[in-house]
């Protein structure tokens, strides 16, 4: 009431805590990001389990807790993975006339910030809240709060409090050694995350989909505010199938009109949407599944075989799209301990029946074989003429197995080397071996023909 009262009525000011359901607490958060101006007070109970890094920018303690770990969950909320500040601000608020505050500044809070400088993790307060209150009170009664170590008079509580946080700090100490990972070089891990983002796609090749996607399920993704750092889309789902659109609602809670965005920093009441975002593995599922679903001669959004004339092509070019699956076996000491399965979807392109010599995907080359089935066609073919283009290739590939399994064996090989690399830099024991599992599946195959004007 009194910061409703300071602020005046152009800031939202709630209130949350214990005596209120998680459920309330979330409806509550949820309903505040439609004020521009928001303030939030709340107890502990926000502490943990609850995000509030798109609605909330700064953390003000406004208690001094003796426990340094309860500081950190806090800023937590706020500080993490997607918010859309480039930065947050955090305040502790204490009182100079205070004992208690005097005392757990100078004695708890200064002592976890130099563990914390030279070990570069936070050690938690190695006591318990009573034996902590223990303590706290013991030093108040004797009055003598303006000491600043732990280690001071004869205290045989503060001794061992001090005691058991040296012990504490040289545990961490000794984990931090262990789990060093000196071996591992930062050069190396970055080569291995470039070649895993290039493999998964980024956030352009989130957004290529989703757009194209809408524009074949009769809706589309229209930017509408382009002038912020990640432009901003809206989706119309209603017009999306109703299958689909159940969905959405039921299992990732979007429906009606949604605001979108395929960068880091996403703005209030926009959604950041990222490979593994349910509108993106949802609409994935749901257009694949029809693909491989349709029936010969039905009108599918998602054509599994096609034919087509174009302009950036002079001589026949064929596209596979393939799926390849590898078995994955750990054994140590000549024992078998696990097996797994890894699949993998890539595109096979070979000119002028040259299956031999295939042009494999890149996603750093324009000419890249994928990127020849988002040009426009220049003309139609007759059905005819589709048909006898796919057929023939069709017979190609059946009579030319053994080419198409070698690749699938290369694959597996360069699955099979990433992990032997991965495991020697963590000096992991055991060996892995990785077996394609052949004939590949072809899911689709695509002929990309020449115009006369092209010849």
């Amino acid at each position: 009431r009194h910061l409703t009262d300071e602020l005046g009525n152009g800031v939202c000011v709630e209130s949350a805590s214990g005596l209120i359901t998680p459920e309330d607490r979330l409806t509550l958060i949820k309903d505040m990001v439609n004020s521009p101006k928001r303030v939030l007070v709340a107890t502990d109970c926000l502490s943990e389990g609850v995000n509030l890094q798109e609605v909330f920018s700064a953390v003000i303690h406004y208690d001094l807790a003796w426990n340094p770990t309860r500081h950190e969950q806090r800023i937590g909320r706020v500080d993490r993975l997607g918010q859309p500040k480039a930065k947050v601000r955090s305040l502790m608020l204490h009182g100079e006339d205070n004992p208690v505050d005097a005392l757990v500044m100078k004695v708890i809070q200064r002592k976890a910030e130099s563990i914390k400088k030279e070990l570069g993790v936070t050690v938690t307060v190695p006591t318990e809240g009573d034996a902590m209150l223990k303590v706290l009170v013991t030093e108040l009664i004797k009055g003598d709060t303006k000491q600043g170590t732990l280690n001071f008079g004869e205290s045989a509580e503060l001794k061992a409090l001090d005691a058991k946080w040296v012990d504490a700090r040289e545990h961490a100490k000794k984990l931090n050694t262990i789990f060093a990972q000196r071996a591992i070089k930062p050069h190396e891990v970055i080569e291995e995350f470039d070649r895993q983002k290039k493999l998964l796609g980024d956030a352009n090749a989130v957004q290529r989909f989703i757009e194209s996607a809408c524009r074949r399920l009769g809706t589309s993704a229209t930017v509408i505010q382009s002038e912020s750092v990640d432009p901003v889309y809206q989706v119309n789902l209603i017009h999306l199938p109703e299958s689909l659109r159940e969905r959405l609602r039921d299992e990732a809670g979007l429906e009606d009109t949604i605001k979108i965005t395929f960068g880091g920093r996403a703005p209030a009441k926009v959604i950041p949407v990222g490979r593994s975002h349910p509108l993106v593995s949802l609409i994935a599922e749901y257009l694949l599944e029809e693909g491989l679903e349709g029936e010969e001669g039905s009108k599918s959004r998602i054509s599994r075989c096609s034919a087509c004339e174009s302009a950036d092509v002079s001589e026949p070019t064929v596209v596979l799209i393939m799926r390849l699956r590898h078995q994955i076996r750990l054994t140590h000491r000549n024992k078998e301990i696990t097996t797994l399965m890894a699949e993998e979807s890539v595109a096979y392109s070979f000119v002028g029946g040259r299956i031999d010599q295939p042009l494999l995907d890149d996603p750093d080359k324009n000419d890249s074989p994928l990127k020849l089935l988002d040009k426009d066609p220049v003309g139609n073919l007759r059905n005819e003429t589709k048909t006898r283009e796919v057929q023939k290739v069709l017979a190609l590939l059946k009579s030319k197995e053994s080419i198409l399994a070698t690749f699938a064996q290369s694959r597996a090989k360069d699955l099979e080397n990433d992990h032997q690399r991965v495991r020697a830099a963590s000096k992991a024991s055991g060996q892995v071996t990785v077996t394609a599992c052949v004939p590949a599946d072809i899911i689709g195959v695509y002929v990309v023909l020449p115009t006369l004007a092209s010849l």
